[in-house]
């Protein structure tokens, strides 16, 4: 009985030595994985800045600060379904209202038929080259965190983080989409349904926005931590990290 008891216990010692060893292994990850976003996402938040694209950031940053209101308080997933909705409606009055006469300057149209006829056709193959580099290079984890590293960080940070990625690559298409699909057509080009395209193009960039604050916040509860923190929360939560 005594040798089947210290056998009993040094398999349960064993095993609990394999588990802290598997915790502090993926604290590792996740340490080196949120600082690798963080870099990444702060890169893109000076390039937001540079672009002067901070008016539709904030917008994304006001969303997410309504969508962390309900959670925190409490509220039902159906809430922040209701508050997406309540976003995109907003949005398409936005994309109906531009179309109509007087609502944007006459002169904004010239600029942007200006802006199109710049545009050579000469130049579209190196922006779709350099459309493919850039989504490959977003895919692949050589300017973001792969799939696998986002997995480290649980549930809900690989959910996010993928989002924003995808929803990146979707912004990046629809921008070189809309601007060659009229390089050969300037003279016909229709401004306000150009306007339109657009605006729902800034709902994306919004969208992505969103997500962008989420990931950042996230990552300082990860990078703001030692290995030795995230070992001990990692053995507590059963290396599942899963909060909304």
């Amino acid at each position: 009985m005594t040798t089947f008891l210290l056998t009993l216990l040094g398999v349960i010692v064993s095993a609990f030595g394999v588990y802290i060893a598997a915790s502090f292994t993926l604290a590792q990850k996740q340490l080196l994985a949120a600082t690798r976003l963080q870099a990444y996402l702060l890169h893109y938040g000076r390039l937001m800045m540079d672009w002067k694209a901070y008016p539709i950031f904030h917008l994304g940053k006001e969303w997410d600060k309504e969508e962390q209101a309900i959670i925190q308080r409490g509220g039902k997933p159906e809430e922040l379904v209701d508050l997406t909705d309540e976003k995109r409606k907003l949005w398409e009055q936005v994309t109906e209202a531009v179309q109509k006469s007087g609502v944007v300057p006459e002169s904004m149209f010239a600029s942007v038929h200006e802006a199109i006829s710049n545009i050579r056709s000469t130049d579209v193959p190196l922006m779709l080259d350099s459309l493919k580099t850039g989504r490959q290079n977003l895919l692949t984890g050589s300017t973001f965190i792969t799939d696998e590293e986002a997995t480290y960080l649980g549930a809900f940070m690989a959910t996010n983080a993928i989002s924003l990625k995808m929803g990146i690559i979707e912004l990046m298409d629809g921008t070189v989409f809309l601007l060659t699909r009229n390089v050969d057509s300037s003279e016909q080009l229709d401004p306000k349904k150009f306007m339109a395209d657009f605006t729902k193009l800034l709902f994306r960039a919004m969208n992505v926005s969103k997500d962008y604050c989420k990931l950042l916040r996230e990552c300082q509860t990860f990078t703001s931590s030692s290995v030795l923190k995230l070992t001990w929360r990692n053995i507590k939560q059963g290396s599942r990290i899963s909060r909304r």
